[in-house]
């Protein structure tokens, strides 16, 4: 829908919209809709009602609950096919323009930095408990989606080795989730993989700052890298299980110094 608010009677197919729970009637075992009523784009307030016309022109309402408030007037009302509203939805059947929330788990990160959508799990058209996570489908591609995580603080990502789903167009609030090692501030430190690092055959260690760096170990991610000045960064091996054979041509930056002795914690590089 182009618009904030229309009446159920100016949808078009394929439109979808929320509405007042007395736009809903019932005479006679057939449930009905007033077309007069109007629509808003998200739930809220008194507009609980999922109203959605299908391509064959046919009406369903997504209501919670079996008490109809009001009986449709003959002259406004038209059928209405009821469905719960706590049916089962899945992203990928979500249609163009429609949002709703998900699990954060249904977002997972690759080591390659991207953040993938799982499209099998279920939304909610409501917020509440763990499903806090918001996503928009904006087309039809599989990538369609804008996911915002910026409003989850109760969850955090460790790195799938198989992520599932496509990569939606965008991911606001993505700092919630990980950052880079250059994006590392002065001063503070994080824990990458040990992929991060490479052993050149000059026998010195070599740090790939494009890879992903998050402030909790785990998840194969048991390198600490701290950042001493705008382009020094200290790494620590000593806790990582990674093994490292000299190849050719490593990439990376070679660091201030890859220690074992000194413990980086918090914000603040300590020396024993």
């Amino acid at each position: 829908m182009g618009v904030e608010r229309i009446t159920i009677k100016d949808m078009k197919p394929g439109d979808h919209g929320w509405t007042v729970s007395w736009a809903l009637g019932e005479r006679n075992g057939q449930h009905f809709l007033d077309r007069c009523c109007y629509l808003s784009r998200n739930p809220g307030g008194t507009a609980q009602v999922l109203v959605k016309k299908q391509l064959n022109s046919r009406y369903i309402a997504h209501y919670e609950g079996s008490d109809f408030p009001s009986r449709v007037s003959g002259v406004s009302a038209i059928p209405v096919e009821m469905v719960e509203l706590h049916e089962v939805f899945k992203l990928k059947d979500m249609v163009s323009g429609q949002s709703g929330y998900v699990v954060p788990w249904a977002l997972e990160l690759g080591w390659d930095t991207n953040m993938y959508l799982d499209l099998e799990h279920t939304y909610s058209h409501r917020k509440g408990g763990t499903v806090q996570m918001l996503v928009r489908r904006i087309n039809t591609e599989d990538t369609g989606f804008q996911v915002d995580i910026s409003q989850v603080d109760f969850y955090k990502w460790s790195v799938a080795d198989h992520p599932r789903g496509p990569i939606p167009i965008e991911v606001k609030g993505r700092e919630r989730a990980y950052s880079k090692i250059s994006e590392l501030p002065i001063q503070k430190c994080g824990y990458t993989s040990s992929r991060a690092v490479q052993l050149g055959m000059d026998g010195e260690y070599y740090l790939d700052t494009g890879q992903i760096l998050i402030g909790k170990k785990g998840g194969g991610l048991d390198v600490l890298v701290a950042r001493a000045s705008e382009e020094g960064y200290l790494v620590n091996l000593s806790r990582s299980e990674g093994k490292w054979e000299p190849v050719e041509n490593p990439n990376g930056i070679r660091p201030l110094h890859v220690v074992s002795g000194p413990r980086m914690s918090g914000s603040v590089i300590i020396e024993l």
